[in-house]
Formats: structure tokens, sequence, C-alpha cells
């Protein structure tokens, strides 16, 4: 059924890159993020995360730095 698509968002609010993957999805409803970025900070700061803590901006940075090299926007 289409109905979850309604609240989906196409773009990760931490990295700005396009959710692909049904993972990204998943990571999306429940963390509010791409899987990628779930994976870098939210998995191993489960608690943090939901209560709010985000990586620097700085670290973002570097990370999308990063992922240029690995992936096409």
């Amino acid at each position: 059924m289409l109905t979850t698509l309604d609240n989906c968002k196409l773009i990760c609010p931490v990295c700005d890159y396009l959710m692909s993957t049904y993972k990204d999805q998943f990571a999306m409803r429940e963390y509010n993020c791409c899987h990628d970025c779930f994976l870098k900070w939210a998995e191993s700061r489960k608690d943090a995360w939901k209560a709010g803590w985000r990586p620097t901006d700085d670290s973002i940075k570097a990370y999308i730095k990063h992922k240029e090299r690995i992936i096409l926007r």
C-alpha cells in the first residue's frame, strides 16, 4: 500500500543525499536520516540520537566529502 509514501522524505536531512533504498526509508522513519548516516552516527548512539544529538557541521562536511568519492549525487 502506498500510504507510507505520504510521509517519506526524498533527501537525507543530515547529509543531503537522495534516499534511494528500503534501508534508507527504514532509517528515515526510525532515525530521521539515511541508512549511511544511521550506520555512521546513529547506530552507536541510538539513545543520544533520538534525544537530539547530531554530528558537528564539520564532521558532516568531511563525511560528505568522503561519500562524494564513492557515490555520485
